[in-house]
């Protein structure tokens, strides 16, 4: 639930004496929203305006691996708001609801173990419990559940020993991990229960679940294949198979048939003959098609290429793949399956494709998925498209945006990555996890949420296309909350823009584009050509002109994202406004830019960071902006050489809807 927190910045008086600057006009009564109490470790914001993705322990949803799904069930009371699921780590999962993608509150668990591994849901739930994520059938009334997990491996369950050298253990903990599973439940709430499959899944060697007299077969008869070592396994165990995601058989002989020699490799280092996998992820395509993504790894005990890769499956329904449908969608290192080039931004670490989502747009199909170790920095998400939802995929070029969500060169932040692209009306938003610690990075994660937009480019042989652009990753910088979830939104790019001393090599269009620039390490060539900020050559007059009076809130000016060329406070802010029939002019002066929010203060700007002022409404025509190149004594690093001495990000002007 979003809180109002206390102002701790002075609020001035109504209408408070005029000045010198302008006789007539009326100095503004305005919120400085963005500064830090004396000592505070957080900035104060107004939360029913702007949020942040710091990690506030008492309101952060700590975790990893987010998934999200919007509510469309009209009947449903909470029709409209967001569910969002994480990896839980073992037993359970819990859910978090929120209206507006910034702030969640937990809905308690809508899965969780029932005892001490005596139910097969207990089993199940037993390790591992990764990467849960939920999809609606509208024409079902039924919420699907799809996650991995490691099942049970105690003797009373196995049959065999099970102390910490046993083959047993070997067998559950190496080639039993990451079983893919679905739940079922008829809300969103949960509880969600496993669906037995028994009645018609056979095990890998062909085995039914189930014999001529309806009883259950505990496993599947033995047969190793020749580099493995274990001589007491079974091809499977009744009580977590026959709950799979997929057939074991069926999905066997996919594999096995695959005409992809990547995909048919599995035969050879899988001893178990089980398809493991993580980070499932239902999607709908425009004309009612269900697909299933998910990840899979290849064993570098037995092959050659040890690495993770993303594979498609499509879906007669939530419970039915259609195996001959089985693709791969990706291959780590490099932008297409067949290796052809070499990805930049991949071969950093880890050997990791992952975390897939599907977003689909103008006839094309976006793959974004994360590369690299989960545990780094260089932990990120990329963006991949194709004519088809099973591909073939290419991912994008640095040049053509391919890095949507990175922080190579963000000191502050550290591995964001495993998303939730999350679409409602014009918006898009994608919410991910970011290390707790940016320099220590690991397991230790937390959920943050960004605004994407999109851009046309040209893509590498010169043909136009929309890549998406996430305004991200932030930290501290104050961020507008989605404009579905509040009365205002940005209407800067509604007006008419233009401004003084613009540098020859800039344009003024750049103010108002929705594109903040941020300095993430990764794009350059991409960032260079379609993400600017504007700039410079000496003090600037900015103005935005309507056609007609708007209801204005609030501004938002952002800073560069270069400290050289950072200014140090906007001089002056003039809004041309009416009242009661007549033309006014109301200012601010000085509006502060909360430097210890928003940079290190000596050598570096914080992503996104903006001098934001709030105030009553008023009715504006125009807004008038002026600012000043910073000097050296009042930012670290600037030089006035510089051919453009001074950039501005972003203008963003809170309007009434």
């Amino acid at each position: 639930m979003r809180r109002k927190k206390s102002l701790i910045a002075f609020m001035l008086a109504g209408v408070v004496a005029l000045t010198g600057c302008s006789f007539g006009d009326i100095k503004m009564s305005y919120y400085d929203e963005c500064s830090y109490e004396e000592g505070a470790e957080l900035a104060n914001i107004n939360e029913n305006l702007f949020y942040q993705n710091v990690l506030d322990w008492n309101k952060t949803v700590s975790g990893a691996d987010p998934s999200v799904m919007q509510i469309t069930d009209k009947d449903d009371p909470d029709y409209g708001k967001f569910v969002l699921t994480l990896t839980s780590g073992m037993y359970s999962f819990t859910a978090y609801i929120s209206s507006d993608l910034a702030n969640w509150e937990p809905i308690g668990p809508i899965m969780q173990a029932d005892d001490d591994n005596k139910t097969d849901k207990s089993k199940v739930l037993y390790f591992n419990t990764w990467a849960p994520e939920m999809t609606y059938d509208e024409e079902e009334g039924k919420y699907y559940l799809f996650f991995s997990a490691t099942p049970c491996n105690k003797a009373s369950v196995t049959g065999y020993k099970n102390d910490s050298g046993s083959v047993t253990n070997k067998v559950f903990n190496n080639e039993y991990t990451n079983i893919p599973y679905v739940a079922v439940s008829d809300s969103f709430r949960g509880p969600f229960e496993l669906i037995d499959h028994s009645d018609s899944y056979r095990f890998a060697d062909g085995t039914a679940m189930k014999n001529a007299s309806g009883e259950e077969v505990t496993k599947a008869a033995s047969a190793p294949i020749e580099h493995n070592e274990i001589q007491d396994n079974a091809m499977g165990y009744s009580y977590f198979l026959k709950y799979s995601v997929f057939d074991p058989y069926q999905i066997w002989n996919a594999v096995v048939n695959s005409s992809d020699s990547y995909v048919k490799e599995i035969a050879e280092y899988e001893p178990q003959k089980i398809l493991r996998s993580i980070d499932y992820h239902p999607f709908v395509a425009s004309n009612g098609d269900k697909y299933l993504y998910f990840t899979c790894n290849k064993d570098g005990a037995f092959s050659d290429n040890n690495n993770t890769y993303i594979m498609g499956i499509k879906m007669n329904s939530w419970t039915e793949p259609d195996y001959s449908t089985l693709s791969r969608l990706s291959r780590y290192g490099y932008y297409d399956v067949e290796g052809t080039m070499e990805a930049t931004y991949e071969k950093q670490d880890a050997h990791i494709n992952e975390g897939a989502w599907m977003t689909e747009r103008n006839g094309k199909f976006y793959l974004t998925l994360s590369v690299n170790g989960y545990g780094t920095t260089f932990y990120k998400v990329v963006q991949a498209i194709s004519d088809s939802p099973l591909g073939p995929f290419r991912k994008l070029t640095e040049e053509e945006g391919g890095v949507l969500l990175g922080a190579d060169g963000i000191d502050a932040v550290s591995g964001p990555g495993h998303h939730a692209l999350v679409e409602v009306g014009d918006e898009q938003y994608i919410v991910y996890h970011k290390h707790n610690d940016p320099l220590e990075g690991g397991n230790a994660r937390h959920i943050c949420t960004n605004k994407v937009e999109w851009v046309t480019i040209k893509d590498k042989d010169g043909n136009d296309l929309d890549v998406m652009y996430a305004n991200g990753p932030t930290v501290a910088s104050a961020q507008l909350l989605p404009t579905f979830a509040i009365d205002y939104e940005n209407i800067a790019s509604q007006a008419k823009v233009s401004a003084d001393n613009v540098a020859s090599t800039s344009d003024a269009k750049y103010l108002t584009d929705g594109l903040i620039p941020i300095s993430t390490g990764v794009n350059a060539g991409f960032m260079n050509t379609y993400v600017k900020s504007t700039e410079f050559t000496d003090e600037t007059t900015i103005t935005l002109t309507f056609d007609d009076y708007k209801t204005v809130k609030g501004i938002m000016i952002h800073n560069s994202e270069w400290i050289e060329s950072a200014f140090y406070e906007i001089e002056r802010v003039e809004f041309s406004y009416r009242e009661n029939g007549k033309e006014k002019v109301k200012y601010i002066e000085n509006l502060a830019f909360d430097w210890k929010a928003n940079s290190n203060q000596e050598f570096s700007m914080s992503p996104a960071g903006a001098a934001i002022a709030e105030f009553n409404e008023i009715e504006v025509k125009e807004i008038r902006i002026t600012v000043k190149p910073a000097t050296t004594e009042q930012v670290a690093l600037h030089d006035n050489t510089l051919e453009a001495p001074l950039a501005i990000g972003e203008i963003v002007v809170l309007g009434r809807k």
